[in-house]
């Protein structure tokens, strides 16, 4: 081996062991450097745990600390609570002890308590002074809740206003009972949204129920809603905050805090008008029913998501502060459904301070009485709007140029339409159930099952209700099934109509009315759905009959005094005497059986419906009673509906009570005013919005008398360009109008219309019947309507004045000089003595019912009355339509009516005494059909005719007299109708003999009874 290869040998040796050493320091470098990151990955595991354990340690803590002082408050809260109790008690019990010494026993047999008295217990510390609620109210605890239930059940004292006024010139409060709730706050079973009316005030109500929330910081109180007379409901919250309500007898106001262990009780309530408990939802179901009138609610209010929202801490207040000065330009926010709230949101804050909530107020969004500054986007519409021409009816004037103010308010009505099919279903039943020839006469309907007859056309609802909640409207009420009644500001209607709102003033009452004499155009999406509106562009034209009536004695004449004799005074004014008809001699002329001294059925009832503000004088009926010396008995408190100011009692009231009463004492006599206190929709007396609100009540009367009427035209009465849109919306009002007056008739109702007092012409029409000029005839509704009696008036001529019957002292009086009358021929009412004729003639809207047909065709078929000695005379045809629905059916006495008003004697003639003499007439009749077939008549004209038939001795046949002269006018050129044999259209089918009518009605209902084995048994 060279040396050259030895060298390469050792050097490539030399390396390789290097390379060798290097590698294994190498790998032992890795070792080391993998056993340190193990190291330290095992530290950082270690750190992690401990952390976490330290952080669920320290939520556990904080978990046990909130628990502690939420029971520590809880506690204290209940302490304060018992403290609260037991010094109420102790105060209770102390000032008992000093105005009686004696021990409070309560009574708590509240089961054996009637509805009425559970409802309204009134006493003499009901009307108190303010003063008077420094002390103690008087009130019993049986025991205090110490179940473990987090709900109990009681009832508290609530305080509704009166609409009058006590003797001192004060408001006076009713006190009703209502059911309460009470929950523990965590258990509070509505989610809202709700409604504040009182934002300083711990109250608020559930906007889908309307059952008012009080609350405290521990417990809720849950309260159901007030329903009056007429179905609305209202929260007892919104009644407080309208001062309408108080939870204290002098009706002060709530201050805050509230405790309610003052005021909530023990003892449950029950009845047939008191809500039960809804386990499912919480609360109650439905309301507590009572017979209080309407309640004026206008005021925009809050709404909350939640009650919790009420308190807000002080430090957060200023984090808020920018937010709230934004929520103030969002004036309104719409609803998520449909109800009768709707309510902005003010400006607020909340303070706590030691458990005490004061409440600062800022300036509010909305001020009652700045215009609201909404402005919704009008919707689209292809209705061709025009100008009317012509001028508003008598008695109303517009009063202003200027448009009405933004914030006034208009209520308004939109009547949906019915299914065509349903409605025919129902007019052909009803049919059915008042002909005395079928199987089904006298099956009576209940209002839930007409109803399920005519139900509601949900498409049409349903797109109604998306178009209000689109427009914002403040205030929605739903009346039935398909009527919606609408409150809102004349800026919002005027942007939604898109027409100008003006103001008018009616000459005779000084009421003022929000109006548009323009044609008002239905937005597109709701156009097809309503068949017409009432409030926009419509006037009341209710008249009543202009009533020749004179004071005969005055006031200072008698004395008042409830005591069993009258007392008559002389005066020194030189007295006429002056014949009466009294229904003594009513009683003996038509041949009715003495109420008082048979034995009919007590269970008969009959009202009147009045309207124009007209009232009601208890005084003037007691000493009407004692003049003519008959049982007749007051009205009593729950069949007076509607307001009523008996300080200023009016002549038609008393009139028409008087003639139904003295023929019938023993039947329960009913009042109802249409007034604003009995409809406060503003939309002026209407026909169709009383029938409708009747339509709502469970208990109304047997009979009904109307003495009022407005032409059948409807607005094409005061434009002079009316058109078949136009007349069209007139025949829809009247068409529904009969749909409620058929509603009535079904459950057995019977309605009695005066026929009115204008003759054959009707009243004034663009001024054309002003002196006959009139081309055509004005029928006057709702005389004309074929589901109502239409009642005429006849007078007497060669009056007798004998004895009578039963004659009352009064009738022999010289002083009085009442001169009664005894005996007499009949004739239609004569101008030349009434100053009037009685309404008659043909409907133009209405077609002529088939029960009337055949006697129509005789009138018109005879030329000449065998008992007449003129050739029958007809007015032109082109006047009148002959095939329209004739009226009147029969006739009663309408001339030298006796009646007594503010204490003095009166007489009055018309229509208007027929249609409630003949109401008298019918409730003797229901009398017997009760006690025979257990059922009222109903709906009388299908049995008036063929009776008529049958018997025609029933009726006493006018045959002399006519209606050509208008109210208060005559000439040659008037034109009318004659009376004559059988039926005519000025008298009807005549006047009744009652005695004779009542044995046909028996022989007719046994006879039934046998064919229908014994129907009225139920």
């Amino acid at each position: 081996m060279s040396v050259d290869d030895k060298y390469h040998k050792d050097e490539f040796e030399l390396q390789h062991m290097v390379t060798n050493e290097h590698q294994q320091e190498t790998v032992a470098e890795m070792t080391a450097q993998e056993h340190r990151l193990k190291t330290i990955s095992s530290r950082t595991y270690g750190v992690s745990k401990t952390k976490i354990k330290i952080v669920y340690a320290g939520l556990l803590l904080l978990f046990i600390v909130s628990g502690g002082i939420i029971a520590l408050d809880y506690y204290r809260t209940a302490q304060v609570n018992d403290a609260n109790i037991e010094k109420e008690q102790d105060e209770t019990k102390m000032l008992h002890d000093w105005e009686s010494g004696k021990n409070i026993v309560m009574d708590n047999k509240m089961s054996e308590m009637k509805t009425s008295q559970q409802l309204e217990q009134l006493d003499e510390d009901d009307n108190v002074e303010n003063k008077s609620e420094r002390l103690p109210q008087l009130r019993s605890y049986a025991h205090r809740d110490r179940s473990s239930s987090s709900k109990s059940i009681g009832h508290m004292n609530t305080y509704i206003r009166s609409k009058n006024r006590d003797d001192g010139g004060r408001r006076s409060y009713q006190r009703f009972r209502f059911p309460v709730a009470r929950y523990s706050r965590r258990d509070m079973p509505f989610k809202g949204p709700f409604v504040s009316f009182m934002p300083w005030t711990p109250i608020v109500a559930d906007r889908s129920t309307k059952q008012t929330i009080i609350y405290s910081k521990t417990e809720v109180y849950v309260i159901p809603p007030l329903i009056n007379t007429y179905g609305d409901s209202y929260s007892i919250a919104e009644l407080i905050a309208s001062k309408d309500a108080s939870l204290y007898r002098s009706g002060g106001p709530l201050v805050d805090p509230i405790h309610m262990n003052r005021f909530f009780q023990r003892q449950s309530l029950t009845g047939p008008n008191i809500p039960m408990i809804n386990s499912r939802h919480g609360g109650f179901k439905g309301g507590v029913r009572t017979n209080l009138g309407s309640f004026s609610i206008s005021k925009p209010y809050e709404t909350r998501p939640n009650i919790d929202s009420t308190y807000e801490p002080e430090e957060n207040e200023d984090k808020k502060e920018s937010s709230q000065e934004q929520e103030q330009e969002n004036k309104y926010q719409p609803a998520s459904n449909v109800n009768n709230y709707y309510y902005k949101r003010p400006r607020k804050r909340f303070v706590a301070l030691n458990s005490v909530y004061l409440l600062y107020l800022r300036k509010p969004v909305h001020r009652p009485n700045e215009p609201s500054k909404i402005k919704p986007q009008p919707s689209t519409t292809k209705c061709q709007k025009r100008v009317l021409k012509g001028s508003p009816p008598h008695p109303w004037q517009k009063f202003s140029s200027e448009p009405s103010q933004s914030n006034e308010s208009i209520t308004f009505y939109l009547i949906i339409k019915q299914d065509p099919t349903a409605r025919k279903k129902l007019e052909s039943l009803f049919w059915k159930i008042t002909n005395p020839d079928s199987s089904e006469y006298q099956q009576w309907l209940t209002r839930s099952q007409i109803n399920a007859i005519l139900k509601p056309n949900t498409e049409a609802l349903n797109a109604i209700k998306r178009w209000i909640k689109q427009e914002f409207f403040t205030f929605v009420n739903f009346i039935g099934d398909d009527t919606i009644k609408i409150t809102v500001t004349v800026e919002q209607a005027s942007k939604c109509f898109s027409t100008e709102f003006h103001p008018y003033k009616n000459s005779n009452t000084g009421q003022t009315i929000h109006r548009t004499f323009d044609d008002i155009c239905l937005p597109d999406e709701i156009s097809e759905h309503v068949e017409f509106h009432l409030g926009l562009n419509d006037f009341q034209l209710i008249h009543k009959k202009p009533s020749k009536s004179h004071e005969t004695i005055p006031s200072t004449a008698f004395d008042e005094s409830p005591s069993d004799t009258t007392t008559i005074v002389t005066t020194t004014d030189a007295i006429v005497t002056i014949p009466y008809i009294i229904p003594q001699f009513l009683k003996k002329y038509y041949n009715i059986p003495e109420a008082s001294k048979n034995d009919l059925s007590s269970v008969v009832s009959q009202g009147v419906l009045e309207f124009l503000g007209e009232y009601y004088r208890e005084q003037d009926l007691l000493l009407y009673a004692k003049l003519l010396e008959l049982p007749i008995k007051p009205l009593t408190k729950n069949h007076i509906r509607g307001y009523n100011n008996q300080s200023d009692p009016s002549f038609e009231t008393m009139f028409d009570i008087g003639q139904m009463s003295g023929l019938n004492p023993s039947a329960d006599t009913w009042y109802f005013n249409y007034d604003k206190y009995f409809n406060d929709s503003g939309v002026g007396e209407n026909f169709f919005s009383i029938a409708l609100l009747l339509n709502q009540l469970d208990d109304i009367p047997q009979v009904l008398s109307i003495s009022y009427y407005e032409p059948e035209t409807g607005i094409c009465s005061s434009v002079s360009d009316c058109d078949n849109k136009i007349m069209s919306a007139s025949k829809k009002y009247i068409d529904r109008t009969n749909l409620e007056f058929m509603k009535l008739g079904m459950r057995g109702i019977t309605l009695l219309a005066a026929s009115g007092d204008f003759g054959a012409n009707g009243v004034e029409v663009n001024g054309e019947t002003g002196n006959c000029t009139n081309k055509v005839f004005y029928p006057l509704y709702p005389g004309t309507s074929s589901f109502v009696t239409s009642v005429g008036g006849t007078e007497l001529t060669n009056m007798i004045y004998e004895t009578l019957p039963d004659q009352p002292s009064i009738c022999l009086d010289k002083i009085a000089s009442v001169a009664c009358v005894s005996d007499g021929d009949e004739v239609a009412l004569n101008f030349n003595d009434t100053g009037s004729t009685s309404g008659g003639g043909f409907s133009t809207v209405m077609a002529q019912p088939s029960y009337q047909k055949d006697v129509v065709n005789r009138y018109f078929q005879e030329s000449q009355c065998q008992n007449s000695e003129l050739p029958k005379e007809y007015p032109p045809s082109s006047m009148y339509n002959r095939h329209g629905r004739a009226f009147p059916d029969v006739a009663a006495l309408g001339v030298n009516g006796f009646t007594v008003l503010n204490g003095a004697l009166r007489q009055a003639s018309g229509t208007s005494m027929a249609a409630p003499i003949w109401v008298g007439i019918v409730s003797i009749l229901n009398s017997y059909s009760i006690n025979i077939t257990n059922r009222t008549l109903g709906f009388l004209n299908p049995l008036l005719y063929k009776m008529a038939k049958d018997c025609p001795k029933c009726f006493k046949d006018i045959t002399s007299g006519d209606n050509r002269c208008e109210a208060g006018f005559c000439s040659d050129q008037c034109k009318g109708f004659q009376a004559s044999c059988s039926w005519d259209p000025v008298t009807g089918l005549g006047t009744p003999n009652v005695g004779k009518m009542l044995k046909y009605i028996k022989t007719l209902l046994q006879k039934k009874m046998k064919e229908t084995n014994n129907y009225h048994e139920e």
